[in-house]
């Protein structure tokens, strides 16, 4: 029998948006929106339980839960347009993730015992957390990447050979489609982008069951534990007037690598990925860029790379500690950023896990070098 170790509050529920969205450097989702759901989760009288992955049973069925798609803006008013021109009702519900688990289960004829989280990310985490409240389930302490990635054959069960299927996708429109079988991960994840394409940005995905004594030797464990202390950090030095910057960086154990004003941002939305770099200049001239694909993944500093993935590249408002995705309404030009460098999950640098995560992965002839740590923040 899974019992779940730790019952979340409100208070929790915030630290864990905020500190899943520095984990989720750049992707992830909105944290407001995933706060949402944990809100009206409380509100109506569920509890948002966690279980520590030593503690799934061995014979315990876990289902991985994530959200696929671009996290580019859309042109709201186009979009309706279009969905009325399809037909769709206007009725819509930001509660699909728990529809695609039930409907996994109705495929398979499994009941599903523990949720497990794709990613940390500051709308995806919350959701799994939120979908797991529903259905009366707890959600482990622990995800399968470590941090935020675009790709569905990034993670680890995928590097270790098992494949998401069969998966359910599900829209916030009323739309359900189920992947029984693809012939490779890489595949899955173009199908199931072009799922989120067609339903305008995004769909929730369950899929990956794995039994409790496969999932705990593939799961990153600690990683909500973790987010929800980097959440807090931020929030008590923000309330005891310290520097909450400051506060994230110890929190990952990590470095502050650059603050200075956001210059621009060029990016593209392509194929359910949004790509780009943004450009950052400070006070005494010094430039950097960083490029992404839905999430960071190389850094510059004045032409010179020094992080780049699996390493983590999180970027927070200079003055409150924020984090911010690279979808963020928030992320003009103008706007004090602080760019903060954190180590990879060790299990991210071996080899098998680096041809997936390393700059080559993303077409850049880059190696990979960890990051040099010189703890100036601390």
């Amino acid at each position: 029998m899974t019992q779940p170790n730790v019952t979340l509050t409100r208070t929790d529920s915030e630290d864990l948006a905020r500190g899943a969205c520095v984990l989720g450097v750049g992707g992830g989702g909105l944290p407001a929106l995933g706060l949402e759901l944990l809100y009206e989760d409380l509100t109506v009288g569920r509890t948002l339980n966690l279980i520590q992955v030593a503690d799934i049973a061995d014979d315990a069925m876990t289902c991985c839960a994530w959200g696929m798609g671009s996290i580019a803006p859309k042109d709201a008013a186009e979009r309706e347009r279009q969905l009325t021109d399809l037909g769709v009702p206007p009725d819509r519900t930001a509660r699909h993730m728990a529809r695609a688990i039930r409907e996994l289960e109705a495929v398979t004829g499994r009941n599903v015992d523990v949720l497990i989280p794709f990613e940390p990310g500051g709308r995806v985490m919350p959701s799994v957390l939120s979908a797991a409240s529903e259905l009366g389930i707890a959600m482990s302490d622990g995800d399968y990447s470590g941090r935020a990635v675009p790709e569905l054959n990034q993670i680890i069960p995928s590097i270790a050979g098992h494949s998401p299927c069969p998966a359910v996708a599900a829209d916030q429109y009323g739309n359900v489609s189920c992947l029984l079988n693809s012939v490779s991960n890489p595949m899955a994840e173009r199908i199931g982008k072009h799922l989120a394409m067609a339903a305008f940005g995004s769909v929730a995905m369950a899929g990956f069951l794995l039994t409790g004594r496969e999932a705990r030797e593939l799961i990153v464990a600690g990683t909500v534990s973790r987010a929800i202390s980097v959440g807090r950090a931020i929030r008590e030095a923000r309330k005891s007037s310290h520097d909450p910057v400051v506060a994230a960086a110890r929190a990952v154990d990590g470095e502050i690598v650059f603050s200075g004003q956001l210059c621009r941002r060029d990016w593209t939305d392509d194929n359910g990925y949004m790509y780009g770099t943004m450009f950052l200049r400070d006070g005494a001239g010094k430039e950097m860029s960083i490029w992404f694909k839905n999430e960071n993944h190389i850094a510059n500093l004045d032409g010179t790379t020094i992080a780049t993935s699996p390493d983590l590249i999180s970027v927070v408002d200079g003055d409150t500690g924020e984090p911010y995705t690279n979808a963020h309404p928030e992320m003009k030009d103008g706007r004090h950023l602080a760019v903060i460098v954190s180590s990879a999950p060790e299990r991210l640098t071996k080899a098998d896990a680096l041809k997936f995560h390393s700059p080559r992965w993303y077409g850049h002839d880059i190696e990979y070098a960890p990051f040099e740590f010189k703890k100036v923040s601390q």
